[in-house]
């Protein structure tokens, strides 16, 4: 090709291609990504006012600050991402899973969200569990939804339990508890317990529905702290004359009688268990929604009213239990003389600012929002000062 000036002109080249970018090599699985590394670079002492408002102190602030903000579903994907993220999700001090919360039996868990449960729970420190009625329950309960995982780091059981329906989910519960690994729970709270649902919690050797065992390897013989409200049982107030004719509201028939009866011998044979095991060091008792007999002095109960007759178990006795606190049951002189000479070790008893009775002595204080009263303990109230022998 020539040009107006007769010169041969030589065909225009393309521009030479970019150079090719140089690829790293890929990335190994137990390198941590990029996000990970970000983070370790900006580790740092907490700031003033993390450690002030937020209980998630850590050396390895920001990146617990920013896990402890996200929901526990989020954490569990998160740790589904690598092996990096695993890592970071189980490794995080304060243990991010250390409070849970699920479903007896857990039947509305699907199969990858029990795999997960089972990988977090050695992580679990406190764990709460409903019981849902038989009309809220979706599927039946099968073998593996009535199981719990081994919880190795576990310390405080929370139940909460409902008002009917209760006794196959407590005690597949109780057969679950006793059969997974819990080597360190030792506090135990129950809220909204129906008489039902302490017959199908009963694990007295001989007492007991199902498989149980007297020896130290049964969880409910470890327990420290005891912390319960029952739902009362009975239909007329608990301090009224028993007799065959029927008074509403003032006097028991021939069936009331025979179900407050049957409810005080279940609820003794249950506390005792408690007590005689000689671990348990504190008892929070609570009647739910009133007033209800003094749980520890329910034989003396039973022979106020007239019934001695049928109440031949043996009075609670123990020598470890120090703290005690009633609330809804009316606390007498004589009642805290009794409670010093079989609670041996008996250091603090708490009674509810409204039950105490005449004669006793103890300090007013607020606790969460209630009113009690620590009963001043000693000679004052002891059997040669007028209380019970």
């Amino acid at each position: 090709m020539r040009n107006a000036l007769g010169m041969v002109l030589a065909p225009l080249s393309p521009p030479p291609p970019p150079p090719r970018p140089t690829l790293a090599p890929p990335t190994s699985v137990s390198k941590r990504s990029s996000l990970i590394e970000y983070l370790q670079t900006k580790e740092q002492p907490p700031p003033e006012w993390h450690n002030r408002c937020h209980p998630t102190y850590s050396a390895t602030y920001p990146r617990t600050l920013i896990l402890s903000y996200l929901p526990n579903t989020s954490l569990s994907s998160l740790r589904l991402v690598s092996r990096a993220e695993n890592d970071l999700v189980s490794t995080a001090t304060p243990p991010i899973f250390a409070k849970l919360h699920i479903e007896f039996p857990t039947t509305s868990l699907s199969n990858p969200q029990l795999d997960a449960l089972k990988r977090v729970a050695k992580q679990c420190r406190y764990l709460t569990i409903t019981f849902p009625t038989t009309s809220s329950a979706t599927d039946p309960p099968t073998p593996e939804t009535t199981k719990l995982p081994d919880l190795p780091n576990l310390k405080t059981l929370h139940l909460i339990c409902p008002t009917l329906d209760v006794f196959d989910r407590l005690l597949a519960f109780r057969l679950a508890l006793q059969q997974s690994s819990v080597p360190n729970l030792t506090r135990l709270t129950i809220a909204s317990l129906s008489i039902t649902g302490i017959v199908a919690l009963r694990w007295g050797a001989f007492t007991a529905f199902a498989e149980s065992t007297w020896t130290d390897r049964n969880v409910w013989r470890r327990f420290q702290s005891l912390g319960v409200k029952i739902t009362p049982w009975w239909d007329v107030p608990h301090t009224t004359t028993i007799t065959t004719t029927t008074t509403p509201g003032q006097r028991m028939d021939r069936a009331q009688e025979e179900r407050w009866c049957t409810g005080i011998k279940i609820l003794h044979d249950w506390l005792n268990s408690f007590v005689a095991a000689g671990k348990l060091r504190k008892l929070k008792f609570a009647w739910q929604g009133g007033e209800g007999p003094n749980p520890l002095l329910l034989d003396e109960v039973a022979r106020g009213i007239g019934r001695g007759r049928w109440f031949s178990a043996p009075p609670v006795r123990g020598r470890c239990l120090g703290r005690v606190w009633l609330r809804g049951v009316k606390v007498g002189r004589e009642d805290v003389a009794l409670l010093q000479m079989r609670m041996e070790g008996l250091e603090v008893l708490m009674v509810e600012g409204r039950f105490v009775g005449e004669g006793v002595g103890g300090v007013r204080r607020v606790v969460g929002g209630r009113e009690w009263v620590e009963v001043e303990l000693g000679e004052g109230n002891g059997e040669g000062n007028g209380g019970a022998g």
